[in-house]
């Protein structure tokens, strides 16, 4: 199996020009420190010279023909090997190795440290490791012998500090490639003797995001339980791996547009100019239309944001991670930022795909308003947001929510940041009595005829007496959210089940349900009114604003 080297030369080039003897590696995948380890043996620069790692578990270990051997020192003067103990401790870990880096060319592994992270003031631990390797990154006598420390860590800003970090040679270690993928897959697959059912591109774009290490877990875990790669039994696996994190969370939807009831203005617009070039990038480039970056969705609550981002995923046939902001924040200083750091890393090494930020008024809201003790971390997070949205190189599409897209921070509402500012307001009149039949379990066939579903009660109406029953409960809910007319229909269907009377539900039912359920009128016009007011001043598309118009 052949693996990218790419980050191991370009660390090991800039060690070889004297930029830093110390190069950390941010990776949290075992098989990449394994690849670390045979290209240094295999190396004709360093196959020859002697190697030593450091684990917190293990202690300090040198290596020898593939094997590793505890390293032990006396405590006596002369050597004796009854009083020889091993070096299990970070300090006399680096204080052993500081006179082999200097005289002959050594490398020096330091693993696992991020667990010397504690709380949130740095320990003695910690304040040893960064004086050892800011003094050890520019040592001449280091540099001289040709000597190099690698320091492996899932995020390197657990392990160090600033100043410390800025005195390495920093290097992201790439989720792997679709090709690397492939070559796993078709290994695993022929020492399994799995044949796949169904093309084998499937499975590299489904395991996207994942490790070499978590993907041959999943691999081998589907083949014990199924006996072969079953493609949702492997989709399955990977949600539950990325939900450990708490951070993100990702969604397979089970359904686009047709769900989504009404709403034409909007979805005409998104696929025009959101879906059709996600799904013909080739026709996008000709024409040099850009890959979309993001869109906003603003408006009242209950409109179906949320719904409307996951149909988008569905339509444009990308995952749908929800990023859950509200396990962002920490309870000491800087762990906001690492979490959201963390969060988005998540995202791009599962991306393309939608990355749904419901309510970013959480910490995109107005500088200078917020009046807690929290107001720096959420000032943190929203300077990460803006540089995240900024990166040309982001692979992801984020999808952000707001309820009153005034109090977001300009900034985030600048052009470049999001592709457009999209409403969903009240549903109009066709909208309304679209949202009610999904909600019925109603649907219609070509020719606009009703169709009952699998989710449709027993109806004591013929299509006749239902159809001018939509009628009317469609002109009487005016003003109405898509969650308040849901609700509706559940409390309809509630008195028809607690009506002992009844063996289907009857126009009755839901006008009952209607008459139980009402909403404040004067309070409803003026939201309506002041949301179409903010869709007129945040929208730039007069076209789509037309057709808006004619849509509520």
């Amino acid at each position: 199996m052949e693996l990218d080297t790419s980050w191991i030369n370009s660390a090991l080039e800039k060690r070889q020009s004297n930029y830093s003897s110390v190069i950390c590696f941010e990776s949290n995948d075992p098989v990449r420190l394994k690849q670390l380890r045979q290209y240094l043996a295999s190396h004709e620069d360093y196959k020859r010279v002697e190697v030593y790692s450091f684990d917190p578990w293990k202690g300090l270990e040198t290596e020898v023909r593939g094997r590793r051997i505890p390293v032990t020192e006396s405590k006596t003067k002369e050597w004796d090997p009854s009083q020889a103990y091993p070096i299990a401790s970070v300090d006399a870990a680096l204080t052993h190795m500081d006179g082999k880096l200097k005289r002959n060319k050594t490398l020096f592994l330091l693993l696992n440290l991020d667990i010397l992270r504690s709380g949130q003031l740095p320990d003695e631990r910690q304040r040893t490791l960064w004086a050892c390797l800011q003094s050890w990154a520019l040592d001449s006598e280091i540099l001289a012998s040709g000597s190099c420390v690698f320091l492996i860590s899932e995020d390197a800003s657990l392990v160090l500090d600033e100043a410390t970090l800025n005195l390495c040679v920093f290097q992201k270690v790439p989720p792997p490639s679709d090709k690397e993928r492939l070559q796993l897959i078709d290994r695993l697959s022929a020492e399994c003797g799995v044949k796949l059912t169904y093309p084998i591109e499937t499975l590299v774009i489904a395991t996207r995001g994942l490790t070499l290490y978590q993907l041959e877990g999943i691999l081998l875990e589907s083949y014990h339980a199924t006996g072969t790669f079953d493609i949702k039994r492997i989709k399955q696996l990977k949600t539950e791996f990325i939900q450990r994190s708490e951070l993100v969370e990702i969604v397979e939807p089970e359904w686009g547009f047709e769900r989504i009831g009404g709403y034409e203005a909007v979805k005409k617009f998104v696929t025009e100019n959101i879906i059709n070039c996600i799904k013909d990038p080739a026709r996008a480039q000709k024409f040099g239309v850009p890959l979309p970056r993001g869109v906003i969705l603003f408006g009242p609550p209950g409109t179906g944001k949320t719904l409307f981002a996951r149909a988008l995923a569905k339509e444009a046939n990308l995952p749908f991670i929800n990023l859950k902001t509200e396990n962002l924040y920490g309870m000491y200083l800087g762990e906001t930022g690492r979490r959201f750091s963390e969060a988005i890393r998540l995202s791009e090494q599962h991306s393309p795909a939608i990355v749904f930020v419901d309510e970013m008024d959480k910490f995109g809201q107005r500088r200078g308003t917020a009046a807690d003790g929290a107001s720096e971390e959420t000032r943190r997070a929203l300077n990460q947001l803006l540089e995240w949205l900024g990166d040309q190189n982001r692979k992801s599409i984020i999808v952000g929510t707001t309820n009153r897209i005034e109090d977001l921070d300009p900034a985030l509402k600048r052009a470049g940041r999001f592709d457009y500012k999209i409403p969903l307001l009240y549903p109009g009149e066709k909208a309304r009595r679209r949202i009610l039949e999904i909600h019925l379990g109603i649907d219609r066939d070509n020719q606009g005829r009703l169709l009952k579903g699998r989710n449709t009660p027993p109806l004591g109406m013929n299509d006749a007496a239902l159809e001018k029953v939509l009628d009317e409960l469609t002109q009487m809910t005016r003003g109405y959210s898509g969650a308040e007319l849901e609700l509706l229909v559940i409390r309809a269907r509630r008195i028809a089940f607690n009506d002992r009377n009844a063996n289907y539900m009857t126009s009755d039912h839901l006008m009952k349900a209607f008459r139980d359920y009402t909403i404040e009128e004067s309070d409803r016009k003026g939201e309506i009114e002041f949301y179409y007011k903010q869709a007129e001043s945040n929208t730039d598309s007069q076209a789509f604003l037309e057709e808006l118009r004619k849509d509520v």
